[in-house]
């Protein structure tokens, strides 16, 4: 069916009753056929409505694992059993992934059915579309049936009882031939064979058609590159809930040469309270290393420490004491246009914070801000690999993306 264009409704019982006895077998058929893709758009719906379903259950089992892990060290490191809370939580979603996935595979194996009954009646229908239309002697080519002329297409037929009538409307329908319907009995003398056509001579090419093609460069990464399985799921309104707040104002021309402004480090000086900073609450030869997100309290200049406040604890009750080695400034602001300054160069070693957590983690930049639309960060993590062993490429805003720290 050609976009745009109306399927035939389907008359009830009543009605067909009614005109199926005036009515030939091709104009029978163009009354009666059935409206098959909205079966199968319904039926493709819900497969898109489980597969929302199965991702966001795939969503919620990675969150928690996160969340597990991070909250497993933490009472590990304070002498406490880890709660298997979320361990129970993503055995929900696993089932609830798993039940929509069952459910998915039984839709298909049923279009599958239904499909093939579908073509089985259309091919059944092109070979009786053909003899009948071989029979009143309209299809090009070929010979009307034995006791039938061109004539009896338009009067009644003797043989057939008088139930042989034209076209309501008195037009010819077009139709496709289909071949390959040898061995029935009533079928009409094969079709003549048409001579092929023969070959036209290729013209010279001459000018700019004749120069050899020149080779293609190979393209720089870019926004219609294949990011992955992974990268799809970050794209759009959800940055928004894997990284709150992660958008920064953008510094003037003057401004742009400030520290923090994007990879521009912070250089000597005292970091601010409400500074937000990737702070490390492991120790320094510990492995691994846990980096957190969290918020600069106040600084101690006696003893030159920093106070920090975890951010994953919204009664901002988890403290802690860090020297300036331990914390590194997230950016302020980024620049209008990115320079080499400004951004981690593709391939660089950078602590980047993961999806929908407040942990810093270990990345490799994949693509860097000043190739993409998006201005952020495309990364690999360490360890963060798909089912297929592929690692995967995410997104990650300028703001939660440091440099490694010395030391």
């Amino acid at each position: 069916r050609k976009p745009g264009s109306a399927w035939r409704r389907a008359p009830d019982r009543g009605e067909l009753g009614a005109r199926v006895c005036s009515m030939s077998y091709l104009d029978n058929f163009l009354v009666t056929v059935e409206d098959v893709p909205k079966e199968f758009r319904d039926a493709f719906a819900r497969m898109r409505a489980l597969d929302v379903t199965a991702q966001e259950a795939t969503d919620n089992i990675r969150k928690a694992a996160r969340q597990h892990v991070h909250k497993a060290k933490r009472m590990v490191a304070e002498g406490s059993v880890p709660s298997d809370d979320l361990l129970h939580k993503m055995e929900n979603y696993y089932n609830k992934h798993e039940t929509a996935s069952n459910e998915k595979i039984q839709i298909a194996y049923t279009i599958s059915d239904k499909l093939k009954r579908h073509l089985k009646r259309l091919d059944d229908d092109l070979l009786r579309f053909e003899q009948e239309l071989n029979e009143r002697g309209k299809l090009k080519g070929a010979e009307p049936a034995a006791g039938g002329s061109l004539a009896g297409a338009s009067e009644p037929s003797a043989s057939r009882g008088g139930a042989d009538s034209e076209d309501a409307s008195g037009t010819k329908r077009p139709s496709k031939r289909r071949g390959g319907s040898a061995g029935t009995s009533a079928m009409p003398a094969p079709l003549a064979p048409v001579p092929p056509a023969a070959p036209k001579a290729a013209r010279p090419l001459t000018g700019a058609a004749a120069r050899p093609p020149v080779p293609k460069r190979p393209r720089e990464p870019d926004l219609e590159l294949d990011l992955g399985p992974e990268l799809a799921e970050e794209v759009g309104p959800q940055m928004d809930l894997l990284y709150p707040n992660y958008q920064l104002p953008i510094a003037s021309k003057e401004e742009s040469s400030q520290p923090l402004c994007g990879a521009i480090p912070m250089g000597d000086g005292v970091l601010q309270p409400a500074t937000k900073v990737a702070a490390r609450v492991s120790a320094a030869k510990a492995v691994p290393q846990e980096w957190i997100l969290a918020t600069v309290s106040q600084h101690v200049p006696g003893k030159n420490r920093y106070v920090v406040v975890d951010d994953d604890d919204p009664t901002g009750g988890t403290v802690h004491t860090l020297a300036p080695s331990a914390i590194v400034p997230l950016p302020l602001t980024e620049p209008a246009a990115f320079t080499r300054a400004h951004e981690h160069k593709e391939g660089a070693s950078v602590w980047a914070m993961f999806p929908d957590t407040t942990c810093f983690y270990p990345a490799t930049v994949a693509v860097a801000p000043s190739k993409r639309v998006e201005r952020d960060y495309v990364v690999e993590f360490a360890d963060d690999v798909d089912a297929e062993g592929r690692t995967a490429w995410r997104r990650v805003p300028v703001k939660y993306v440091v440099a490694v720290p010395k030391g």
